[in-house]
């Protein structure tokens, strides 16, 4: 009986300590990377890339466009694929990658230059500003921290940063962009 009352106490814990959610937050994650890779229209190189990116624990889809050089990957809601892994997949596969796009789902901590997109664990990106900017700082204002960001996946200092291209509540549908005619 003691045994039983403990473990009832003890998952809980463990459940949200492995994923390191905060209490009240929504589920942190990175949903998807767009990728450009020269050197795809090779059949046998992009084979390569494909089987590389399905290597990573959590891909749920990989979608090559060889005409276009481009990648699609998307992840599980429990994958922790970070832009490092897909950057030495694809050198992996003998090819390079030109450019990187991410849509993440998580807290948004700090602000301006400080701001922050948590996706649990030690995963964070630098938020950059880009053409929602204004609309992301808009959320943050209203009091809404949990957010999906949408954009150009770069290196910062040590870690990644992500411009913030799109910007929307999770569970919304279109999202709030600078662009002409983006909205919002």
């Amino acid at each position: 009986m003691r045994s039983s009352r403990l473990s009832a106490w003890l998952a809980p814990l463990v459940l949200f300590g492995a994923v390191a959610v905060e209490p009240g937050s929504a589920r942190a994650e990175v949903r998807s990377y767009t990728l450009a890779v020269a050197g795809l229209g090779c059949a046998f190189r992009a084979f390569g890339l494909e089987r590389e990116l399905y290597a990573l624990d959590g891909v749920r889809r990989v979608t090559l466009q060889l005409a276009e050089g481009r990648v699609a990957v998307e992840l599980t809601p429990e994958a922790t694929v970070m832009p490092a892994a897909i950057e030495e997949r694809v050198r992996a596969a003998g090819l390079v990658l030109e450019d990187m796009e991410a849509t993440a789902l998580g807290t948004v901590r700090g602000a301006g230059r400080e701001a922050r997109l948590l996706l649990g664990g030690n995963r964070v990106f630098r938020l950059l500003p880009g053409d929602a900017s204004a609309a992301l700082g808009a959320l943050v204002t209203a009091g809404k921290r949990s957010v999906e960001v949408s954009g150009a996946v770069r290196r910062h200092g040590d870690g990644w940063g992500l411009d913030v291209a799109t910007v929307r509540e999770p569970g919304e549908g279109g999202g709030c962009s600078g662009r002409a005619g983006g909205g919002c």
